[in-house]
């Protein structure tokens, strides 16, 4: 069995310069449906610190790889924002108060960045 591959090129505005390789995949869009279970406590804390941990982790690694020291700026600046308290209490706040997951953004809405706002 053989695929034809070719190159396709496509124009447009781009967010950076770069180049596209491998193979594309058309993902089917899915809405959700239903109310989600509020956050279960404890459970939810640990998961979330071992996810910042573990990110933490992966980006400590790729850091000491770094072979410029633009890229391990950026790295460093990435573990040091994971590592922020300001930025983690409020998600922790939300779960030991069990408020849902889709509803603890809300308070995204006052804050003056629109990068921050948008993502809600």
């Amino acid at each position: 069995m053989s695929s034809a591959k070719a190159t396709v090129y496509l124009r447009g505005i781009c967010a950076s310069p770069g180049l596209a390789r491998g193979v594309l995949v058309r993902l089917q869009e899915r809405v959700r449906t239903g109310i989600r279970a509020p956050s279960s406590g404890p459970s939810d804390s640990a998961s979330l610190r071992q996810a910042i941990d573990s990110a933490c982790a992966e980006l400590t690694a790729l850091k000491q790889r770094a072979r410029d020291s633009d890229a391990e700026a950026m790295l460093a600046f990435q573990i040091a924002m994971l590592q922020d308290p300001v930025l983690s209490e409020p998600a922790f706040t939300a779960i030991a108060a069990q408020v849902p997951p889709e509803q603890s953004l809300a308070g995204c809405d006052g804050v003056a960045d629109p990068a921050v706002r948008f993502r809600r």
